[in-house]
């Protein structure tokens, strides 16, 4: 299939990948939701996904395949993040255009999620995708599948992992980290 083509239309495609599509969808787009800036954005990931797992020919089961998709989902979303933080980075010293003031609380929510995605965008890869599906609740032995670890060795990765976004965040930013941020 021609990489520009546009995605294959859903009902065309067999009952298996539907059923897949129904069973995993949740799961990428809540991972994308955690990811993303806007609803839109991580609806549109997830899209991405699946027509990149439509374009596959993968013999997977089902437990292969939600490690593969929330791969895929963390491996995009982490590549917008650096992107992300990469235009903002250009951007800085541009005039600001927006001069609409929000609502005090929903401007530092949003600063507090901004920074969050900051650091996680710095952070080693591998960290980074423990932390975002520790957060989902995912269990050990799922991180484990989806980031090609033993399961012995979650446990001190994710320690690693809280540490290094720790250091990251205080550096970053200077402040010890407000209550419900990781």
């Amino acid at each position: 299939m021609d990489p520009r083509s546009p995605p294959p239309d859903p009902i065309s495609l067999p009952a298996g990948f539907r059923a897949c599509f129904v069973r995993h969808y949740p799961a990428v787009l809540r991972l994308s939701t955690q990811l993303m800036r806007e609803l839109g954005e991580a609806q549109d990931l997830a899209q991405e996904v699946f027509v990149s797992l439509s374009r596959q020919t993968l013999e997977l089961d089902d437990a292969a395949v939600r490690a593969w998709l929330l791969r895929v989902t963390l491996n995009r979303g982490l590549n917008a993040l650096r992107a992300h933080r990469r235009r903002v980075e250009r951007e800085r010293h541009a005039p600001e255009i927006n001069g609409i003031d929000d609502a005090e609380s929903l401007l530092e929510r949003r600063r507090a999620r901004d920074r969050v995605r900051t650091t996680l965008a710095a952070l080693d890869p591998r960290a980074a995708k423990l932390l975002m599906l520790r957060q989902l609740g995912m269990s050990y032995a799922e991180l484990a599948a989806i980031v090609d670890v033993a399961p012995s060795s979650v446990g001190t990765l994710l320690l690693r992992a809280q540490r290094a976004f720790a250091a990251i965040y205080d550096q970053r930013f200077g402040t010890t980290r407000a209550e419900g941020e990781p």
